[in-house]
């Protein structure tokens, strides 16, 4: 029996949406957003094409490739693993726990074999999210630019907009990190997303008065 502790891909959608539609349903909120970091990210917009439950998303640094991300995961246990276990650490030995061990902890979440696996399917290049409401992929870094990355991502897509914010990676670090940078461009876009509605409302109403 699986443990509430441990987490699968086909849940993690299931409560996304849930979250939606209990925003939209019980709040009387006419226009739901998703605001996702990381896989969260990618999760939302899975959540979103499956769903349909998003007027807009908002994704910082999401996954691109899942292979990649696990590859990621992998080399921070590999160090926690060094710090921790000092004398007795085998690279070896993390290395084949992550292949084949049941459940892997993923920053405090238990995830199984089969969700990794279905992580490391993961590919938007390949297969870009059909999504067409408002998207903002937010590139967080050093860079003034987004990668080039998610600039073909948003170009796959047929709404979305790659921006850059000079953003330390905070999902990385141990204790507070300011997130201001991507505070304040994600409500920059927010802000034209919103000025571009009223735009549209405006003439839409000019055209019915004529």
């Amino acid at each position: 029996m699986k443990s509430r502790t441990e987490y699968v891909r086909e849940e993690w959608l299931e409560d996304i949406a849930a979250a939606a539609g209990y925003m939209r349903n019980e709040t009387g909120i006419a226009t739901v957003g998703a605001l996702g970091l990381r896989l969260g990210a990618t999760l939302a917009m899975q959540a979103a094409e499956r769903h349909g439950v998003f007027d807009f998303a908002v994704l910082w640094e999401p996954v691109v490739r899942g292979t990649s991300y696990l590859k990621m995961n992998l080399q921070r246990s590999l160090i926690k693993a060094m710090m921790t276990e000092r004398e007795q650490f085998a690279a070896n030995s993390v290395m084949q726990r992550h292949a084949e061990e049941e459940v892997v902890d993923f920053d405090g979440y238990r995830v199984t074999q089969e969700t990794r696996e279905q992580i490391g399917a993961v590919d938007l290049l390949a297969h870009p999210p059909h999504f067409a409401r408002p998207t903002l992929i937010l590139n967080l870094g050093s860079r003034e630019q987004a990668s080039g990355e998610y600039r073909e991502l948003a170009e796959s897509m047929e709404n979305a907009e790659a921006r850059a914010a000079v953003q330390e990676p905070f999902w990385n670090r141990i204790g507070l990190v300011s997130a201001e940078a991507a505070l304040e461009e994600t409500a920059l876009w927010l802000a034209e997303l919103q000025a571009g509605a009223l735009g549209q409302a405006g003439t839409r109403s000019a055209d019915m008065q004529q």
